[in-house]
């Protein structure tokens, strides 16, 4: 039996990683491209890719889960000489609480079949309507799993395309997913959403574990 039928607290922990990223956010006032989420009495430093801060008045923290939306660096600081992403898109990083026995590595082989689930929908809508979400692709790759999503239901925000990348790992007895969504006016690519993935999860790793990233060096992108 995988881990993934086992540990009935992971899903849980999937739908607040899901559901959290809905929650707008306020003005943006500053630009930091990091911050510390404390969840569950654990701390977990959350960093953009370059070019990419932190809206402070969409961060979240609670028991269960905390939340960060990043955007444009020259926009949220309103200075056109602050760096700025190549890619117009928003990001979004949730931290789960502790997952105990249950990870995604753990259950990897699953998580398709549960996010084509009704249930696995449900966390994947921002209404947490299944009806509302059709799943496009789903791939894994050295232990994180990657989903194409595609969300009818109201927008992140408006403009904003229907269609997102988010990818699940684990890190530090915590599970951490990574999204990046787009605009209408400027969808992102297959490519351009991996890669944008791949630079948010690697930054994160190496905000949390400076000497273990730095010894190991990047990790290998699985063929888009």
């Amino acid at each position: 039996m995988s881990t993934w039928i086992s540990e009935r607290r992971l899903p849980t922990l999937l739908l607040c990683l899901g559901l959290a990223a809905c929650v707008p956010g306020g003005p943006f006032a500053t630009a930091r491209d990091s911050t510390t989420l404390t969840v569950g009495g654990t701390a977990v430093t959350v960093a953009g890719p370059g070019g990419f801060c932190i809206d402070p008045g969409a961060t979240r923290e609670t028991a269960e889960s905390g939340f960060a939306l990043f955007g444009n660096c020259a926009t949220i600081a309103g200075r056109a000489d602050l760096p700025q992403p190549d890619l117009r898109a928003v990001l979004t990083a949730t931290v789960s609480g502790g997952a105990g026995a249950a990870t995604i590595a753990g259950s990897i082989d699953a998580l398709d079949g549960y996010f084509r689930s009704t249930a696995g929908r449900r966390a994947l809508s921002r209404a947490g309507d299944p009806a509302t979400v059709e799943v496009l692709e789903t791939f894994q790759n050295e232990a994180v799993f990657y989903i194409h999503a595609r969300d009818a239901s109201p927008g992140f925000a408006p403009g904003m395309s229907p269609d997102y990348w988010r990818a699940y790992f684990d890190l530090a007895g915590r599970i951490v997913a990574v999204s990046a969504i787009g605009f209408d006016a400027a969808p992102l690519s297959r490519a351009q959403s991996l890669a944008a993935l791949r630079a948010f999860a690697a930054r994160i790793r190496a905000a949390n574990a400076p000497e273990a990233a730095a010894a190991t060096g990047p990790r290998p992108a699985a063929p888009v």
